[in-house]
C-alpha cells in the first residue's frame, strides 16, 4: 500500500529472492493472490543472460546453416518453435531446451550489454530485455532474485533502475550471493566463451567476425576492411591458441602442488602458478593485447564507414567495443589473480575433474563483505528488510547483522523481531538424536548409520528424505540399502544418479513411500507436503569442510581479530544450515513426521546445544536402536 501511494517518486520495491524457481512461484502464485485484495502493478525481471536477442535470432536464422554447426541446429530446434508463441523470451518457458547442457549456443543467441548499447537497432521494439525493463519502471513491486540483485549494484543500477524500497527474502544467502557476484573468476573456459563470440570454426565459421566478413563482402569499398577482418579473426585464433597453452602449462603444475587436497588449493603470491609460468603468461597476454588492439582498429574503420555501406554496421560495432570492454577486464582480472597481492581477497585454484583435463579454474573472492553491503547498497536505502526462516542464531541476530553489513548502520534505524511458526510442533512432529552411535570420525560411522538407516526403513514404509553433508557418505548409506528396499518394492533415489534435482523432487512427491537420499541443495529449497515426507535423517551436522579456501580464510581473520574461528563461524553457518534442512519436515499445517539426528556431537560436544536449541521443540535422546526404534513405532501409532 505505502509503494502504490509513494512509488512515483520513491520507485518500485524490489523483492529478492535466491531462486528463479522461488522468483515464479512469488510472481505467478503469491502476488496474483495479493492482487484480489488490493490492485497493484507486479513485475518480474531476470538477468539478461536469460533472455533471447531477437536481432541476434534473425540474424542467425537469415543462414542457419552458416551461422550454427550441425548440431548446434538440432538444438536450437525447440527454440525456433518457442519463438513462434513466447511473449517474454524468457528461455526458461522453453522446456525443450537446456541452457546448462548447451551454453555455447544460448551464448551466440542470449541478449547482452551491446546488443542494446546500440541505439539504432532495428528491433528495438521487438526486444524481450527493453520490454521488461519499462515493465519494471511502472510496476509497483519488482521481483527480482539475488544474483539480478548484486548484478545491478555492480552495474550502477542500470537493469533495476533507482529504488529504495527493498525486500530480501532467504536473506541468509546475501553474503554468499554477494562473495560470489563481487568475486573474479578466470579458465580456459573465459577465453573460449569471449573468443567463441568473436570467432569458432566448427565445420562451418562462425562469429561475429564472420557476421562482418559476410556483410563486408557485399559493401562497395570492402578491401581494406576485409583484409582488417582477416587479421582481427588470426588474432582470434592465436588468442584461443595461447590461451590453451597457458591452460596446458598450468595443468600438470597445479595437480603437482595441489596434491592431497580436496582438489582446491589456496595460494599466496609466493605461490602463484601464473607467476610460475610466466613465459606462457606472457605469450597469452601478447595475444590479448594484440587482438584488443585488432579490434580497436577494426572498431575505428567500422566508425567511419558510410551507414549504408555496411548492413547493421552500429550493432555490429558495439558487439566488437563491448569485446573490447571484455578483454580490458580479463587483462585486469588475470593480473590481479596473479599477483595474489590484496589482503583483503582470498584466492585460490580448483582442479578439473579429470586428471588429464586442463580445466584449472582460478578465484579471488572479497573476505569483507558486510562494509561492501553497507556501503554500496544498505546506506542508499530508505527501507531494508532482511526475512527467512534461519536468520538467528542462539536467538539473536547478532551474526546475520554483522556478515550481512546491518551491524554499520545507525541503531536507531534497524529493528528486529522473529515470528513464531504457524505449525503446532509438539503435535505434528517428534525429533529424536541418539547418544549411543559412534562418532562421526570413526571409520565405523558410515556402515553404522547405513544398517540404521536401512532398518529404520524397512520398518515404516514411508516418504524419507535422507540428508549428507557428502557424496561419499551417501553413496555408502545408498549402497547399504538400495537392493534390500528396492526387493520391498520401495523406490530409492539419489541424487547425482538418478536424475536433476528439479527431476528427482518432483518423482519423490509423486511416488508414496519413496525414500530420497540427497546433499547439500536437498537441504533447503525443497518443499514436499503431505505423506510423501515424513521421516527426515540428518546424518552429520552440516559443517562446511575447514580446509575450503574461503572458510578457512575467514576463520583466520577472525582469529586475528582476537575472535574465534570455529565459534564465530563455523558452529553458526553449520546451525543456519541445520535449521534449513530440518525445515523440509513440516511444510503445512496437516503434515506430520519424525526427524532424525545420526550425529551424536549434539550431546557430547559444548557447541552441540546450539545445534538443539535451534530446533522448535525438545529433542528427545535415545539410548539404544530398541528405544529409538520404539519411539519411531509410537510417534506413527
Amino acid at each position: 500500500q505505502w509503494t502504490i501511494k509513494h512509488g512515483s517518486e520513491a520507485g518500485p520495491t524490489v523483492v529478492s529472492t535466491h531462486t528463479k524457481n522461488l522468483q515464479d512461484q512469488l510472481f505467478f502464485k503469491d502476488l496474483p493472490a495479493l492482487q484480489k485484495i488490493f490492485p497493484f502493478r507486479a513485475a518480474l525481471i531476470k538477468g539478461r543472460s536469460n533472455y533471447i536477442c531477437v536481432p541476434r535470432w534473425h540474424e542467425i536464422m537469415s543462414d542457419p546453416a552458416r551461422n550454427l554447426s550441425p548440431a548446434e541446429c538440432d538444438k536450437a530446434l525447440p527454440i525456433f518453435f518457442w519463438m513462434l508463441l513466447t511473449q517474454t523470451g524468457d528461455v526458461s518457458e522453453c522446456l525443450g531446451f537446456s541452457v546448462e547442457k548447451n551454453r555455447g549456443l544460448w551464448d551466440k543467441l542470449a541478449s547482452e550489454r551491446s546488443d542494446c548499447a546500440a541505439r539504432k537497432c532495428q528491433r528495438q521494439n521487438d526486444c524481450f530485455v527493453k520490454k521488461i525493463r519499462e515493465e519494471a519502471r511502472k510496476a509497483h513491486v519488482v521481483v527480482a532474485n539475488h544474483a539480478l540483485l548484486f548484478s545491478d549494484l555492480i552495474a550502477d543500477n542500470s537493469i533495476l533502475g533507482e529504488y529504495t524500497q527493498l525486500i530480501v527474502d532467504e536473506a541468509h544467502h546475501v553474503e554468499k550471493v554477494a562473495q560470489n557476484y563481487l568475486g573474479i573468476s578466470f579458465s580456459v573456459w573465459t577465453i573460449r566463451s569471449l573468443a567463441t563470440r568473436l570467432y569458432e570454426r566448427d565445420r562451418t565459421e562462425t562469429g561475429i567476425l564472420i557476421q562482418l566478413r559476410q556483410k563486408a563482402d557485399k559493401a562497395k569499398t570492402k578491401s581494406g576492411i576485409l583484409a582488417q577482418i582477416e587479421e582481427t579473426t588470426q588474432a582470434c585464433v592465436e588468442f584461443v591458441l595461447q590461451g590453451q597453452n597457458l591452460f596446458q602449462a598450468l595443468a600438470p603444475l597445479a595437480w603437482r602442488q595441489a596434491a592431497g587436497t580436496d582438489r582446491k588449493f589456496r595460494y599466496r603470491r609466493a605461490e602463484s602458478l601464473l607467476v610460475q609460468v610466466s613465459g606462457d603468461s606472457k605469450s597469452f597476454m601478447l595475444a590479448l593485447v594484440r587482438l584488443k588492439e585488432q579490434l580497436e582498429i577494426l572498431f575505428e574503420t567500422m566508425k567511419n564507414l558510410d551507414p549504408t555501406e555496411l548492413e547493421d554496421a552500429d550493432t555490429l560495432r558495439e558487439q566488437i567495443s563491448f569485446r573490447v570492454d571484455e578483454l580490458v577486464t580479463m587483462e585486469k582480472q588475470m593480473r590481479f589473480i596473479a599477483a595474489a597481492a590484496d589482503p583483503d581477497y582470498v584466492y585460490w585454484y580448483e582442479l578439473p575433474m579429470r586428471e588429464n583435463s586442463t580445466d584449472v579454474r582460478f578465484y579471488a573472492a572479497p573476505l569483507n563483505i558486510s562494509e561492501i553491503l553497507h556501503d554500496k547498497l544498505l546506506s542508499k536505502l530508505r527501507t531494508c528488510v532482511f526475512s527467512s526462516a534461519t536468520l538467528s542464531v542462539a536467538d539473536n541476530f547478532d551474526y546475520f547483522k554483522s556478515r550481512s553489513g546491518v551491524n554499520e548502520m545507525e541503531s536507531d534505524r534497524v529493528q528486529e523481531f522473529s515470528v513464531g511458526s504457524p505449525f503446532d510442533y509438539y503435535r505434528q512432529s517428534m525429533i529424536l538424536a541418539p547418544s549411543y552411535l559412534p562418532e562421526p570420525s570413526s571409520r565405523d560411522y558410515n556402515a553404522v548409520c547405513g544398517d540404521l538407516i536401512r532398518k529404520i526403513l524397512k520398518l515404516h514404509s514411508r516418504g524419507a528424505l535422507i540428508l549428507f553433508t557428502s557424496y561419499s557418505m551417501m553413496q555408502s548409506c545408498y549402497d547399504a540399502v538400495h537392493a534390500e528396499l528396492s526387493a520391498l518394492g520401495i523406490s530409492v533415489m539419489m541424487q547425482g544418479r538418478d536424475g536433476t534435482r528439479s527431476h528427482l523432487a518432483e518423482r519423490f512427491r509423486r511416488e508414496k513411500a519413496s525414500v530420497l537420499f540427497g546433499t547439500d541443495s536437498f537441504w533447503e529449497g525443497v518443499d514436499v507436503q503431505g505423506d510423501a515426507l515424513e521421516i527426515l535423517i540428518i546424518t552429520k551436522l552440516p559443517f562446511e569442510v575447514p580446509s575450503e579456501p574461503l572458510v578457512a580464510a575467514k576463520m583466520e581473520r577472525i582469529e586475528a581479530m582476537g575472535g574465534k574461528g570455529f565459534f564465530d563461524y563455523s558452529v553458526p553457518e553449520a546451525v543456519i544450515k541445520f535449521r534449513q534442512g530440518f525445515g523440509r519436515l513440516i511444510r503445512s499445517r496437516s503434515d506430520q513426521g519424525v526427524a532424525v539426528i545420526l550425529d551424536n556431537r549434539v550431546w557430547t560436544k559444548s557447541y552441540g546445544r546450539y545445534f538443539l536449541n535451534a530446533l522448535p521443540i525438545e529433542v528427545l535422546k535415545s539410548e539404544n536402536e530398541e528405544e529409538l526404534l520404539a519411539s519411531i513405532k509410537r510417534f506413527f501409532g
